[in-house]
């Protein structure tokens, strides 16, 4: 596992190392080590020299805004129209194949008990307006659905880290996610 998580690391190196350096934001990004460690960012002072109009507490409010009205399924205007949906096995999705996908998969109806366990809410410090949070998600199979009759299990899932992008209106542009920390 370890021989495929370097080999898998070497690609990416050697991806970046032929990629052109001005189509990246990350690679671009002007890094702040800490005073105390020299491998450590300075997350904070990066952040604070973004030229993103939405500040940070008020882009985590606004993330937090957004999730609480099911990303888009309550509210379609949270989502920009040039909105992605971006996980490992599913996607992309634009903004229409995501509301007719999501929308009728009704996850609180196979899992009445859903609690979805996020927290850690942060600002990216490469990335302006975009907003990563933790999901450890717990829930028992008590409802009908896709997944079919109840069974009556317990789902827990290991955490996984999720992210949405807002341009500066305040709209998702991006919803990732299934990055699983185990």
């Amino acid at each position: 596992m370890i021989a495929v998580q370097i080999f898998a690391f070497l690609l990416w190196v050697c991806a970046l190392l032929q990629a052109d350096a001005s189509s990246s934001s990350v690679l671009n990004s002007k890094r702040v080590v800490s005073k105390k460690y020299s491998w450590e960012l300075d997350s904070a002072k990066m952040i604070s020299q973004q030229n993103f109009k939405i500040k940070p507490a008020a882009l985590i409010s606004r993330c937090k805004d957004v999730i609480d009205k099911k990303v888009g399924l309550e509210n379609a205007d949270d989502l920009a129209d040039d909105f992605v949906f971006q996980f490992p096995v599913v996607g992309p999705l634009s903004k229409e194949e995501y509301l007719k996908a999501v929308g009728g998969f009704k996850i609180e109806t196979m899992f009445p008990d859903l609690n979805t366990g996020m927290h850690d809410f942060r600002v990216d410090p490469f990335i302006p307006g975009r907003v990563w949070y933790t999901v450890a998600f717990q829930a028992t199979h008590t409802g009908e659905g896709p997944f079919g009759a109840p069974t009556g299990k317990e789902v827990v899932c290991p955490p996984q880290v999720n992210s949405l992008t807002f341009n500066e209106d305040g709209k998702v542009i991006k919803y990732t996610g299934g990055y699983v920390n185990t």
